[in-house]
């Protein structure tokens, strides 16, 4: 599943007409349809082993076309291939020839009796695009050409000599036409991509709805979860359930101390259940199991417990929080009397309704 990004922004941006892809963008979107490629045929493969998965592939468009003209015009690094277009390949190989015979003339003028003994230094340096070389400040007058630039000593003065004026102003027009050719490029490219946004917005939607599914498995399988068993009767029965979080900081941090599974029933002789003991006795983190657990298991997912039957909630109402002094926070206070309002108004008999430090 490597390779796969949130690329709907991008075609968001498209339906307006007028925007045009930059080349980090597309390639965002070559990744995507490349990873959408792989997964295509893994679930074509995988047939018989994953039979409700299959239908997906179906529902994968691939775009090799597309692939392959993105493929044809940016290299690894995201940069603009030659090859892209051959009006790109003639106009930089334009600029590669201004910039030997630029360099070539600068060479030779850095041995030239008229300019060498007031050169300051050999180097040749580039101010604000163009070919200068470091003159002497007192000698600046001495080298035609024109100045673009001085030291922040003041005692270097950059000048373009006159004999490489015009080959810059050349190069300079090159760079342009250089511009607006990957410019046109992107363009090209962006259009491809605007007239193929709807199958590929149902193509990242497939593909999104596998990037979950794989996430809930190794979700499932890193925290040894089990799937729960559905009831109509409003019986909650968990058997060693444990908080994910609390899984999940353990296994990060390497804790040693094991997290303290709870079991759970509700809803066979009771439909009310009370739970006490002292502070940080785990009542809060209890509730919050009950509830995770039952809105996990709704969601297409394994739950962490060894066992788990649970009902189908129409609503999983809460009010958790710490315990609030009036005089501490009337405004806390009030805030939890007005979430219990709600509760009150909102459940019924296919609701689990969780209220914490009441």
């Amino acid at each position: 599943i490597g390779g796969l990004h949130d690329v709907f922004p991008l075609f968001d941006g498209l339906d307006g007409g007028g925007e045009v892809l930059n080349s980090e963008e597309i390639l965002l979107i070559a990744d995507t349809l490349r990873a959408g490629r792989t997964i295509k045929g893994y679930l074509e493969d995988a047939d018989e082993r994953l039979p409700r998965m299959r239908g997906y592939a179906d529902a994968i468009h691939l775009q090799r076309e597309l692939e392959e003209r993105i493929a044809a015009t940016f290299n690894e690094g995201g940069a603009i291939k030659n090859t892209a277009s051959s009006r790109l390949k003639s106009v930089r190989k334009n600029i590669e020839q201004l910039r030997g015979r630029i360099r070539s003339k600068l060479q030779s003028l850095l041995r030239a009796a008229n300019v060498g003994p007031y050169l300051q230094d050999t180097g040749i340096r580039e101010v604000k695009g163009r070919p200068t070389l470091a003159i002497k400040a007192q000698h600046a007058g001495k080298v035609a050409g024109a100045r673009r630039d001085r030291s922040d000593s003041g005692g270097t003065i950059f000048v373009e000599p006159e004999g490489v004026r015009g080959m810059s102003e050349e190069l300079e027009g090159a760079l342009d036409e250089e511009k607006a050719e990957m410019k046109r490029i992107l363009q090209e490219i962006t259009g491809m991509i605007a007239s193929r946004s709807k199958e590929m917005r149902e193509t990242l939607g497939v593909l999104a709805h596998i990037d979950m599914t794989y996430a809930k498995v190794r979700l499932s399988r890193t925290f040894g979860m089990n799937p729960p068993v559905f009831n109509g009767e409003g019986i909650v029965r968990l058997q060693e359930a444990r908080h994910p979080l609390l899984m999940e900081v353990q296994q990060q941090t390497g804790e040693p101390e094991e997290v303290v599974p709870i079991d759970v029933r509700l809803g066979e002789d009771f439909d009310t259940l009370i739970v006490t003991g002292p502070n940080t006795g785990g009542k809060t983190v209890t509730l919050k199991t009950i509830g995770l657990l039952a809105l996990m298991g709704q969601s297409g997912m394994h739950v962490s417990a060894a066992a788990a039957e649970l009902p189908i909630f129409m609503n999983v109402l809460a009010d958790i929080g710490d315990e609030q002094s009036i005089e501490q926070s009337l405004s806390t206070f009030s805030s939890h009397l007005r979430n219990v309002a709600e509760i009150l108004e909102q459940a019924d008999s296919r609701s689990l309704v969780l209220m914490d430090e009441l």
